[in-house]
């Protein structure tokens, strides 16, 4: 489904403003899916900035498995636009936790224009005990890496990966090696935190708590990564 949006303001609009990771101002689009902008008229240039998914996390039949990877930051702080004219905004959906012997979904990417701005997200964790990837790949001219998912060695789930922030990479998420899950992983500056892992086989993990954070992991399953995250601010 596609949100229909009218410009009202110098920042253009969308359904949350001056929240959420990154600072604030502009428009924040906060919930997975497919949004139209339009550019304000009487702007040229935009600062546009993503955050790819987390990354849902996954566990065993022992026990033992890894947390979704952060999702990762991309951001063009004078980007081209027309004002008057519509761009296509997309969310990236956090990727599903997972059962016994399955391997977290990875995060969905969140793109400004298609490919003009794109933020990959983290990757789902895998059931072996290793952790998601974090979301890479973008080749916009800031971008920093999502954080890797951590892993479950004992009983408990390794806590997922943090997405990247605005000056840096997120940080790798923590490994659990013994019946405790880890502790949730903190975020950098712009960034979102990775969810905690789940502390024994019989209690989930948490679920994360801000843009592109991976999942954590837990031998009763998964958790879902975050959602990702876009911000546009027309100038």
């Amino acid at each position: 489904m596609v949100s229909n949006i009218a410009a009202n303001s110098v920042g253009g609009s969308g359904d949350v403003v001056n929240t959420g990771a990154g600072g604030g101002g502009g428009t924040l689009y906060a919930t997975n899916g497919t949004y139209t902008w339009v550019a304000p008229v009487g702007t040229s240039h935009a600062n546009v900035q993503c955050w790819g998914a987390g990354g849902g996390g996954s566990s065993t039949a022992s026990g033992m498995g890894g947390a979704g990877g952060g999702g990762e930051y991309a951001a063009e702080p004078a980007l081209a636009i027309t004002g008057g004219n519509s761009y296509t905004v997309v969310v990236g959906a956090g990727g599903a936790g997972s059962g016994a012997t399955f391997p977290g979904n990875p995060g969905g990417n969140s793109t400004f224009a298609t490919s003009s701005v794109v933020a990959h997200g983290g990757g789902g964790g895998q059931a072996a005990t290793v952790g998601g990837t974090g979301g890479t790949g973008s080749t916009n001219t800031v971008h920093f890496n999502g954080g890797t998912g951590g892993q479950s060695i004992g009983s408990g789930g390794g806590s997922g990966g943090g997405s990247g922030g605005t000056s840096q990479a997120g940080n790798t998420g923590n490994n659990s090696s013994s019946n405790l899950g880890a502790a949730a992983t903190p975020a950098v500056t712009g960034g979102g935190p990775g969810g905690a892992g789940g502390p024994n086989n019989n209690t989930p993990p948490l679920v994360p708590s801000g843009p592109g954070g991976g999942g954590g992991s837990s031998g009763v399953g998964g958790v879902a990564g975050f959602d990702g995250q876009v911000r546009v601010t027309a100038s």
